[in-house]
């Protein structure tokens, strides 16, 4: 039993609500972006696996925001969460987050891992925002507004500059 659970095979099946977004790929903006400024700014070759990192954080925050937005699809076909359910699916997601960050705590600095806390912390509180303000029916003022989805949209952009500075 203890070998099935722990074998290769049942690890994808296991992740297979992250993989099913992270598969089904988008317009890969934040990779390119980040390719991008990883040549502009000459960040050494030993970094550049850590590229990967930003479409897998964006693949999470989607599948999250597609279960707080009650959304049936994403990207063309159905969202993680109605193929295989909102624990499945928060699970798979939440577990490749802490992969990630084991990742970048292992392999960068500690002013880098603060960089991309930050910028996460933001990042999910202003999607934390954008929902009780939506559910509890207020409105939000232009600036107000505007300041939510920046934080919601541009965390990660923002990290990838802040991390090469």
């Amino acid at each position: 039993m203890i070998d099935t659970i722990l074998s290769p095979i049942f690890y994808l099946k296991m992740n297979s609500p992250f993989d099913h977004l992270y598969n089904n790929k988008g317009k890969e903006i934040r990779l390119k972006f980040a390719e991008k400024c990883y040549n502009f700014f000459n960040v050494p070759q030993k970094y550049y696996d850590s590229i990967e990192l930003f479409e897998k954080i964006h693949c999470i925050t989607l599948i999250l925001d597609d279960i707080e937005d009650n959304s049936i699809k994403r990207r063309g076909k159905k969202a993680s969460h109605i193929i295989h359910g909102i624990p499945w699916t928060l699970g798979s997601a939440l577990s490749e987050y802490m992969k990630i960050l084991k990742y970048i705590s292992d392999n960068f600095p500690k002013s880098i891992i603060k960089i991309f806390i930050d910028e996460l912390n933001i990042g999910f509180d202003s999607q934390l925002k954008e929902i009780y303000h939506r559910d509890k029916n207020i409105s939000l003022n232009y600036r107000n507004y505007k300041d939510i989805v920046n934080g919601k949209t541009v965390a990660l952009f923002k990290s990838i500059i802040k991390i090469q500075i």
